[in-house]
């Protein structure tokens, strides 16, 4: 329990600091350099560790591309563009719609069951959040989500998504023809930080 809380906290933590550093770097720029760098830092480990593991089936090119552009550059792009515009603190509670968003997303397009647990959780989750989107849209004066949230919304999407096609990758098929986690990131990460690079450029 006590590392779960410590993995909130962290990950709320991120909302604050990506804020944080708008003030000292044009968005695009900022989000491509890091993740294209992380990226190859990941590729160098992972091709000093287990250079076999880099290589990918051609069936599973068209999954890191996309993961690239989903889970790093829109999702990246898009939750900056909110977080301009909003308090990191609404931006981490929109986020905790995204395991409601993942088991929608997983029953409708890959016919995915939860347990009865499963919902019960997510359900006391969406009852737990409830009175703070009511909050939100008395703070909208009547409008459901303002600009601003709805780019947020589809930066949440974008990395649902994205983790969706991670699992694929990482966890469909024969064992020997899945993708390593650190080798699907790092692919993904580089290509995502190239195009917030170029669209940096442009």
């Amino acid at each position: 329990m006590p590392l779960v809380i410590l993995l909130y906290a962290l990950f709320a933590s991120l909302f604050s600091l990506a804020k944080a550093t708008l003030d000292y770097s044009e968005p695009f720029f900022l989000i491509g350099s890091r993740m294209f760098f992380a990226g190859c830092l990941m590729f160098v480990f992972q091709l000093i560790r287990s250079p076999k593991s880099l290589k990918i089936g051609k069936d599973k090119i068209h999954l890191i591309l996309l993961l690239g552009f989903l889970n790093i550059y829109l999702t990246n792009i898009a939750e900056i563009h909110g977080l301009k515009q909003m308090i990191s603190a609404k931006a981490c509670l929109i986020y905790s719609l995204s395991p409601f968003l993942s088991a929608l997303l997983s029953f409708a397009l890959f016919s995915e069951t939860l347990t009865k647990r499963q919902w019960t959780g997510l359900g006391i989750g969406f009852i737990g959040i409830t009175p703070c989107f009511a909050g939100c849209l008395i703070h909208n004066q009547g409008s459901f989500i303002n600009s601003a949230e709805l780019v947020l919304l589809v930066a949440v999407i974008s990395s649902v998504c994205g983790w969706i096609i991670l699992k694929k990758l990482v966890w469909e098929g024969k064992e020997e023809e899945r993708c390593s986690p650190i080798t699907a990131n790092a692919y993904s990460m580089i290509i995502g930080g190239a195009l917030a690079l170029l669209h940096s450029y442009s």
